[in-house]
């Protein structure tokens, strides 16, 4: 999957692509290749593992960011490809996660939801609005994945809003902290089948940083 995801960014040509992110993504939506996926940057990294997993063949990555292709620079909704919701505005997602929880909750559905979130993306206060309705309204079918890779689009996150101790913050919410090697698929797995024992649940990911990348003024991290 990782070949995968730079061979369609590379194919993407001069349109770029956000290696970075995906990259340091990619062994979470190796476990969990759907859900709701906030961290709109990584998309590649999101259609890889939906190609991987059978909802399009992996002949279609060759098609990304070129013309008339169903697979563009930011998720939009395509259920027959296995994307369930629109991105690019980075912190709604985890309304839109709530959102789903609350509903199912109402009609008794014993299902979960997974939102994967940026850490650069927790700048954002709707962020902190939706963590603070999760709580309130006491979502044990919510679990949220922080990605937490220290970069994003304009440099290292400690530079840009330095986020402090995400894992205390969602905790002083009632979050119940888990802390992974973003990397690891056995550990990963492992932790996502413990959140789904009805907890409001927050998964911080540990990810590579990629430093030998760099970040362009345009926010496209390339080799």
């Amino acid at each position: 999957m990782r070949l995968s995801v730079i061979e369609t960014g590379y194919g993407a040509g001069k349109n770029g692509a956000h290696f970075g992110g995906a990259l340091s993504a990619i062994e979470i939506l190796a476990c969990l290749y759907g859900g709701i996926m906030n961290k709109d940057d990584c998309f590649i990294a999101l259609y890889t593992a939906l190609a991987h997993t059978g909802h399009f063949p992996l002949e279609d990555l060759k098609t990304f960011e070129q013309n008339d292709s169903e697979l563009i620079g930011h998720l939009v909704m395509n259920p027959a490809r296995g994307i369930e919701f629109s991105g690019g505005s980075l912190g709604m997602g985890l309304s839109q996660g709530i959102g789903m929880a609350l509903g199912f909750r109402r009609q008794n559905l014993d299902n979960h939801v997974f939102v994967l979130l940026g850490d650069g993306e927790c700048d954002e206060g709707s962020v902190w609005e939706g963590v603070m309705s999760a709580a309130h309204f006491k979502l044990d079918n919510l679990i949220v994945i922080v990605d937490k890779n220290k970069l994003q689009s304009d440099g290292e996150t400690s530079s840009v809003m330095d986020l402090q101790d995400l894992a205390d913050k969602f905790d002083s919410f009632g979050f119940d902290v888990y802390e992974v090697d973003g990397h690891d698929i056995s550990d990963l797995c492992e932790i996502f089948t413990t959140t789904l024992k009805n907890i409001l649940s927050l998964i911080q990911s540990r990810a590579r940083a990629f430093r030998l990348w760099k970040i362009s003024l345009s926010g496209i991290i390339r080799l």
